[in-house]
């Protein structure tokens, strides 16, 4: 006897309850909630779910209850809601997830999960649990649900977790993910999650929803678990014998138990307890292949200790075989070898696509240029949604020129692209890869394209507008510039980079440099724009006469790279740090493009704008202290740049000299006073090297220890290169006779002094030094210049400048020697070489050269 009971169609349906699928059309009340009917089963009257009903992701296929408190004969004729004060006693649940709506469901709870968006996510079902995968912007991640019942509660502990670009060990994030997925009702017991009482909670929200009262469900066990391609479907019984678990799940949570302390640790943010548990749990169970891949994982994370975790994994397995882990390892450590077997078996194995993908892409990093564009290709095969392999492939075939395979997956980015304002940031994206490979039509062509979907973008008007200045279109692209500029302005963007570029086209096309200059001056000094901004303004203001704004736009300049000095020689913020503030998007869309690629390149190009406002600040303006701080600031972040260093000892050379004529005063009235140096304001000294003999050849007005010497800058630029160890630094004896330029005037020819040296005795020389140190010092640097290996030579050369009190000529001696040994004869002249240095910069911070001071005490720290 059975009947079908609508009677609840009046009750309030919650909201995380549904019984259609997104897509379907709206059902009645009546299908939204639980349909069930009466049953006699065994000699007991009891209610059964008459047909599958949706709870979540969740299927509730089967649902029985018995009513013990209910005797024959009884009247049935009311249905179900006759009998919904009875309470129950629950003697069967089948329950089934579908894949395809897991997935659905799982997406919001795990956004946030890795670094970036979500762009993939996969959970599908294996024999005896879930393979779990996640993808962000450039990462993934994979691990396996094991399931693992005892008696109503069901143990879920994640298995196998690897990934790429996680920044944290895998097996914590596949905790966090599986915690996420399961929340409010899951619980986290160390390295697993438990849901208490399975049965309990789906009784809980189906049967009020019936008109019945929640049933009891002591007693239930699950009974049996199955999976297929579709889903996996889950039992639980009265009195039924229990599901046996699997070995596989047997190992899990066997791992869980002995890694309880160390996953809970862990989870926590206790790194070093974590640590410490593991290597008990180790100690307790001696090379378990799962306890040391989790202790490599957390030294690997930990960034400097790959050593550690090498002996860890090698002693429970080959390394080949730890996979993904112990490719990373292996690179850490310089095993490139090694690293491309690991990953290249990873990658074949890899179930989860994306991760594959980004295995492929690792391999094509470490091979040659040759091999790199078939591991591209897998990788794209493997994970033909994976951006970053398309990326990466569309990046070498530009490199190699096959635009034609370019514009292939550029297409399929474009494809892939959800909405119009993902599709215009991918078209922008490659614009601007186009334009970094000197394509220029190409690149128009994708602006233009990208602002079929966004065409008030500021960002991709102004790159159409570079892409066609650099083809010779400067009036189209002035046009375009303001344009940008008028669409940042009316939606309130920030776009500085595009300011200064619409202010350098005014200049160029339009010929109007005094609008330019209020377009630059409204630039922050706190943006990387501004460096850049204050020196074209200077220079414009120089162009239409404003030498007093000029001075006041350089000073800006320099206080604007004595603010950000810290940031840019890396002494405020990390190295990491350092590079994504330069690299991070500055606003929403004017500044998608980072201003400067490296923190090396910032450096260099804030150098070069410094070096060119000490020109305008000497040339034009006759303001030497000015261009020595500008100078001095370019030398603290470019101290290796040669023509720097030139122009820097050039200029303090002249300012040893003292002042000339008109000195202190503009450009053109200093010509009256000088009109020798105003008929060639520029000279040739700008970029020219002293003569090479400048540091030990003397005069009879040669500087002594009393007054700045004239070869301080000389001196200076000498030891900075020598510190790039780009480059040998020879003694400028020895530079007086090499191969880079002609012979000084006067000098004995080439020939002469490299094949002929004078004869000298230097023990007799020696035991005249007292008499006459100036002749002894001439002597011996012109032996060295004929022999530059000649330590002996170099020694005594070392103690007639020590005793004529010549130490910045002694510094460069000794810097040269420094470069040109090795083991202890290094550390000797290392050495002499701090002394000098120490005794240099007390000198100049005792006379008031702070500038020259702080170089010297920067110089002796570097070493």
């Amino acid at each position: 006897m059975a009947r079908s009971d609508s009677g609840a169609a009046s009750l309030r349906i919650p909201g995380h309850v549904r019984r259609r699928s997104s897509g379907e059309p709206p059902a009645q009340v009546e299908d939204q909630v639980p349909r069930m009917r009466l049953v006699v089963t065994k000699g007991k009257l009891g209610v059964e779910l008459d047909q599958p009903f949706e709870l979540g992701p969740l299927t509730l296929e089967q649902l029985a209850l018995s009513l013990p408190q209910v005797s024959f004969p009884v009247e049935l004729s009311g249905g179900v809601a006759a009998f919904r004060n009875k309470r129950g006693e629950l003697e069967r649940v089948v329950v089934s997830l579908s894949g395809k709506r897991l997935q659905a469901w799982a997406r919001p709870r795990l956004s946030g999960l890795l670094p970036g968006r979500l762009h993939h996510h996969l959970l599908a079902p294996l024999e005896d649990g879930w393979l779990v995968g996640i993808t962000g912007d450039a990462s993934a991640l994979a691990f396996t649900v094991r399931v693992a019942p005892n008696d109503d509660d069901l143990r879920l502990i994640p298995t196998e977790a690897r990934g790429i670009g996680l920044g944290a060990p895998p097996a914590a994030l596949a905790t966090r993910a599986l915690f996420a997925l399961l929340k409010p009702h899951g619980r986290l017991v160390g390295g697993a999650v438990v849901v208490e009482g399975g049965a309990r909670l789906l009784a809980t929200a189906v049967a009020p929803l019936a008109g019945m009262r929640v049933p009891e469900t002591r007693g239930l066990v699950v009974s049996w678990l199955t999976a297929e391609v579709e889903g996996m479907t889950l039992a639980a019984e009265r009195e039924a014998a229990p599901f046996a678990t699997g070995e596989r799940a047997q190992r899990a949570v066997e791992l869980a138990s002995l890694t309880h302390d160390a996953e809970a640790a862990l989870l926590a943010s206790r790194v070093d307890d974590a640590r410490r548990h593991y290597v008990a749990a180790l100690a307790l169970a001696p090379r378990h292949p799962g306890i040391a891949r989790r202790l490599a994982e957390l030294d690997r994370a930990a960034g400097d200790r790959a050593e550690a975790g090498l002996a860890v994994i090698s002693d429970s397995l080959p390394v080949v075989e730890a996979g993904i882990l112990g490719a990373q390892l292996l690179a850490a450590v310089g095993d490139h070898a090694g690293a491309r077997a690991a990953l290249e078996r990873a990658a074949r194995e890899e179930p989860y696509g994306p991760l594959a993908g980004l295995c492929w892409l690792e391999l094509a990093a470490l091979a040659e240029l040759d091999e790199a564009p078939a591991f591209l290709d897998e990788a794209v095969g493997r994970a033909p949604g994976l951006a970053a392999a398309r990326w990466a492939r569309f990046d070498a075939a530009l490199r190699q020129g096959r635009l034609r395979d370019a514009r292939g997956d550029l297409q399929h980015l474009e494809a892939e692209a959800a909405g119009a304002s993902e599709r215009h940031d991918v078209l922008r994206r490659a614009a601007h890869r186009y334009l970094a490979h000197h394509l220029r039509e190409e690149a128009a062509a994708a602006f233009e394209r990208s602002l079929r979907y966004r065409p008030d973008s500021v960002e991709a008007v102004a790159g159409l507008a570079r892409a066609l200045q650099s083809a010779n279109h400067r009036r189209r692209a002035l046009e375009l510039f303001a344009r940008a500029t008028s669409l940042a302005e009316r939606g309130r963007q920030t776009a500085h980079r595009v300011t200064l570029d619409y202010a350098s086209a005014l200049v160029e096309v339009a010929d109007d440099r005094p609008a330019a200059i209020a377009r630059v001056q409204g630039i922050p000094s706190f943006h990387p724009a501004a460096f850049e901004a204050r020196l074209l303004e200077a220079r414009w203001r120089v162009e239409i006469g404003d030498l007093a704004g000029a001075g006041v736009a350089l000073a800006r300049l320099a206080e604007s790279v004595e603010a950000a000095l810290g940031v840019l020689v890396g002494e405020r913020l990390p190295q990491g740090e350092l590079a994504g503030f330069y690299q991070a998007r500055l606003a929403r869309d004017g500044e998608a493009e980072p201003f400067f690629a490296s923190p090396r390149e910032a450096r260099a190009r804030v150098a070069a704008l410094l070096e060119e406002g000490a020109r305008y600040a000497e040339l034009d303006r006759n303001d030497r202290p000015a261009a020595r701080r500008l100078l001095t600031l370019a030398l603290r972040l470019a101290p290796q740049d040669a023509r720097i260093g030139r122009a820097f000892r050039r200029l303090a050379e002249a300012m040893d000299r003292g002042p000339e004529p008109g000195a202190g005063r503009p450009a053109h009235e200093a010509a009256s006073l000088a009109p020798e140096r105003a008929e060639d304001p520029l000279d040739d000294t700008l970029d020219r090297p002293p003569p090479d003999d400048a540091l030990l050849e003397t005069t009879d007005d040669a500087p002594r220890i009393d007054e700045p010497p004239m070869s301080f800058s000389q001196t200076l630029q000498d030891v900075l290169v020598a510190d790039t160890l780009e480059m040998p630094v020879l003694p400028p004896s020895s530079r007086a006779v090499s191969q880079d330029g002609p012979p000084m005037e006067g000098a004995p020819p080439l020939a002469a002094r490299i094949e002929s040296p004078p004869p000298l005795d230097l023990d007799a020389l020696t035991m005249g030094a007292a008499d006459d140190d100036e002749v002894l010092a001439e002597q011996l640097a012109e032996r060295l210049r004929a022999n530059p290996d000649d330590e002996e030579t170099a020694n005594a050369l070392v103690g007639a400048l020590e005793r004529l009190g010549r130490d910045h000529d002694l510094l460069a001696l000794i810097s040269a020697r420094f470069e040109e040994t090795h083991g202890l004869a290094r550390e000797g002249w290392g050495r002499r070489r701090q002394q000098v240095l120490a005794r240099l910069a007390a000198r100049a911070r005792a006379a008031g050269r702070i500038d020259e001071a702080e170089l010297y005490e920067l110089m002796l720290r570097r070493d």
